[in-house]
C-alpha cells in the first residue's frame, strides 16, 4: 500500500510543477504538499500536508523533502524521520521552523539507506529556523544557493553527529545549545553571524575537531563591549583554520580597536574566543612622509615584529629609523627595500608601546607616481606580539599630499566649486559629469560653455539639480598641471554627496575623480619653475636637486610641505614651459621610479549634447 501511495504522490507532485527528486537509496520520500505545489505553511505533524498522506516516520523509512517554497512548523514532539532535504535542486526552496515545545529526531536506518542527515540547501535554498524546541540528526549540512540559512535564537537545542556548513549560520543571544558529537566544519563560503546583547555568547560544543573558515560577522544590540570582554564561540578537542574576515556592527569602536579571535586551553578542550583588542595603528603624514607606529588606546601593546609594505615601491629605506636603532633589545632588520621594511626581535623579548605612545620610523613614505591616476596610498601594516598571530592593522593617513587626479574642490559654506588638475602630469579631457543624489546642484553654475573655454566647443547636456554634464563638440581641453576652472556657485546646500567623473581624451570609459570639500588652494602660476624666473628649465632641476628631502616649499611647488620625487615629476612634465605659454618638452623620468599601477574606470553613457 505504501508503494502505491508513494507513486501516486510523486505523480501528483510532478503535475504541480516540481522537479524530479533524487531518492536517497531505497528510503521512501515524504514530500511537503501544503498549499499549491508545496508552497504553503503548515503543521509538520498534520498528515494532510504530506504526500503520501502520512507524517514522515522512520517506521516507514521516510525521508522528508520540502522543495516547493513551503514551511513546515514543528510545535510538538513528532515521529522520528530518516532525514530531510530543504531546497534540493536549483530554484527550489524549503523551510523547517521549530518553535518552543517542538522536537524531532532524524535517525539513520541503514537497512533502507535513510542516513539521518538534514540538508539545508542542496542545489537550492534551504532554511532551518529554531526559536526553541529540539532537533537531533546524524548529520547537518548547509549549502546550495547563497540564501541557505540556519537561524537559531531563543533556547533551542541542536545535537548532531557532524556538521559541515557552507552558507550562513545565525546565532542570536546566549541561550542556544548547539553541539556535535563528531567533527564541525565551517567552509570558506560560510558566514557565522553572532548577534550579541551581553558579555556572553552561545558556545558551539564540538566533540571532535572544529575546522574554521569563511567569515565571522558580529552584531551588537544594547551592549557596549570593552577591551576586557571575551566571548566563547566554539569549544572542541582540536581547532584548526581561521576566519577569513571579521566584521562588526552596532558598536562604535575606538581608534585602533578591532575584534579578533584566539584559541585558548580549557582543560582537555580548546576554546575559540572572540575578543576586543587594542591594536597599533600606522600613522602616515602625506606631507612630510613621516611614518609612525602609534598606540591610540590607553593600555599597552606588546610588539615583537612588524612589516610596512608598499606594493608600488614607495618606501625610502634610506630615511628609515628602525627600532633596532631606537630600542636595540634584539631587534633585527630584514632586507629593507622600496617595497618592504621589516623588523623582528630574535628571542623572547618584546617592546612595550604604551597607551598614547608613537614611535617614528622616519620619513620613509615618498610617493612618486609614474602615471596619471595611480593610487598612492598603498601601504600595508602588519605586526606580531606575544600570543597573537599576524595582525593586519589600520593605517591613518593625514595631510593632503599628492592627489594624482583631477579634483573637484567645493567650499562647503558657499558652494563655490573649482575643477583642477592636482596631479603632476598634463592630461587632456573632453567631457565631465557631476552628480548629486540629494539634488544639491545649481543649474545656474558657470559651465565651461558659459566661460567660453575652447571658443564654445563645450556643450552642456540637460543640467538638473541631480546632474550636470558637458561634452566637447570636437577637440580636447588640456588640463595642464594645476590648471583650474572656476565653476561658480555649483552647490546650493544639502548633503556632501557629489560624485565627479571625467573623460580623458581618447578614452570611452570615464574615470572617477576626487571630490574635496574645501576651498581650492591657491593656483601655482607655473608649476616646476622652482627659481621663479618664468621658465621651467635645467636651472630649476638644480634647485630641486639641492632641496630634495628638505621640508621646503619651493616657488612653483604644487605639493607644499617638502621636496620629493613628486616635484621632479612636475618639473619633468612641464620642462620647457614658460609663463608665455610655450609647450612642454619631454625629459626622462627618474630611474628610481619604475612601477606602474592599473587604472579603474566606471561605465558611463554620454548624454546627448544640448542643441546649439
Amino acid at each position: 500500500m505504501k508503494n502505491t501511495l508513494l507513486a501516486a504522490a510523486i505523480a501528483t507532485l510532478l503535475a504541480c510543477g516540481q522537479s524530479a527528486i533524487a531518492q536517497p537509496g531505497s528510503a521512501f520520500l515524504a514530500i511537503w504538499n501544503a498549499g499549491s505545489g508545496g508552497s504553503g505553511t503548515g503543521n509538520w505533524n498534520d498528515s494532510a500536508n504530506w504526500a503520501p498522506m502520512s507524517v514522515p516516520s522512520i517506521d516507514f523509512d521516510d525521508f522528508a523533502v520540502i522543495n516547493g517554497g513551503g514551511t513546515a512548523t514543528i510545535s510538538s514532539s513528532v515521529p522520528d524521520a530518516g532525514g530531510a532535504y530543504l531546497g534540493q535542486n536549483a530554484g527550489q526552496s524549503g523551510t523547517i521552523s521549530i518553535v518552543p515545545g517542538g522536537a524531532i529526531n532524524f535517525v539513520a536506518a541503514p537497512a533502507f539507506d535513510a542516513d539521518g542527515g538534514v540538508r539545508i540547501g542542496s542545489g537550492g535554498t534551504g532554511t532551518l529556523v529554531m526559536t526553541g524546541g529540539a532537533m537531533s540528526a546524524a548529520s547537518l549540512t548547509s549549502g546550495g544557493e547563497a540564501g541557505s540559512l540556519i537561524d537559531l535564537s531563543g533556547s533551542p537545542s541542536v545535537n548532531v553527529g557532524s556538521a559541515s556548513l557552507a552558507r550562513t549560520t545565525q546565532i542570536t543571544g546566549s541561550g542556544v545549545n548547539f553541539s556535535t558529537t563528531g567533527t564541525f566544519t565551517l567552509t570558506g563560503t560560510h558566514s557565522l553571524v553572532q548577534n550579541l546583547s551581553s558579555g556572553s555568547a552561545s558556545t558551539i560544543n564540538v566533540g571532535s575537531t572544529a575546522a574554521i573558515g569563511g567569515a565571522l560577522n558580529v552584531n551588537f544590540s544594547g551592549y557596549t563591549p570593552t577591551i576586557t570582554d571575551s566571548w566563547d564561540l566554539i569549544s572542541a578537542s582540536n581547532i584548526t583554520g581561521v576566519f577569513g574576515s571579521i566584521t562588526s556592527s552596532g558598536v562604535a569602536l575606538g581608534a585602533g580597536q578591532a575584534f579578533n579571535v584566539r584559541t585558548v586551553d580549557d582543560g582537555a578542550d580548546k576554546v575559540l574566543q572572540l575578543f576586543l583588542e587594542q591594536q597599533l595603528v600606522l600613522d602616515v603624514n602625506r606631507d612630510t612622509g613621516v611614518v609612525s607606529i602609534t598606540n591610540p588606546g590607553t593600555s599597552a601593546v606588546l610588539l615583537d615584529g612588524y612589516s610596512v609594505r608598499s606594493p608600488s615601491g614607495l618606501l625610502n629605506q634610506g630615511a628609515w629609523n628602525p627600532l633596532a636603532t631606537q630600542f636595540g633589545s634584539g631587534w633585527t632588520q630584514a632586507n629593507p627595500s622600496a617595497t618592504a621594511l621589516n623588523e623582528i626581535i630574535n628571542g623572547a623579548g618584546t617592546t612595550n608601546i604604551g597607551g598614547g605612545q608613537s614611535v617614528s620610523l622616519g620619513a620613509v613614505y615618498q610617493p612618486a607616481p609614474t602615471e596619471f591616476g595611480t593610487d598612492l596610498d598603498d601601504l600595508v601594516f602588519q605586526y606580531t606580539g606575544p600570543g597573537n598571530g599576524n595582525i593586519t592593522a589600520s593605517i591613518d593617513y593625514s595631510g593632503a599630499g599628492v592627489i594624482n587626479d583631477l579634483v573637484l574642490y567645493v567650499n562647503p559654506t558657499t558652494g563655490q566649486a573649482t575643477m583642477r588638475n592636482a596631479s603632476p602630469f598634463n592630461v587632456e579631457i573632453d567631457g565631465y559629469t557631476i552628480t548629486s543624489e540629494s539634488g544639491a546642484l545649481n543649474t545656474g553654475y558657470t559651465s565651461l560653455d558659459d566661460a567660453g573655454v575652447e571658443s564654445g566647443q563645450w556643450q552642456e547636456a540637460n543640467p538638473s539639480s541631480t546632474r550636470v554634464s558637458e561634452l566637447m563638440d570636437g577637440g580636447v581641453t588640456e588640463m595642464s598641471i594645476h590648471r583650474s576652472f572656476d565653476l561658480g556657485s555649483l552647490v546650493t546646500g544639502g548633503a556632501e554627496d557629489l560624485a565627479f567623473q571625467y573623460l580623458l581624451a581618447g578614452e570611452s570609459t570615464p574615470r572617477t575623480g576626487t571630490v574635496v570639500y574645501e576651498t581650492a588652494p591657491a593656483q601655482v602660476a607655473l608649476p616646476g619653475d622652482y627659481n621663479n624666473d618664468g621658465a621651467v628649465n635645467a636651472a630649476d632641476y638644480t634647485v630641486w636637486r639641492d632641496a630634495l628631502g628638505t621640508a621646503t616649499t619651493l616657488p612653483g611647488d604644487t605639493s607644499p610641505g617638502g621636496v620629493s620625487a613628486v616635484d621632479y615629476t612636475v618639473w619633468a612634465s612641464n620642462y620647457g614651459r614658460t609663463l608665455g605659454g610655450s609647450s612642454a618638452l619631454a625629459v626622462p623620468e627618474p630611474s628610481s621610479v619604475l612601477i606602474l599601477l592599473g587604472l579603474l574606470g566606471l561605465p558611463l553613457v554620454r548624454r546627448a549634447r544640448a542643441a546649439c
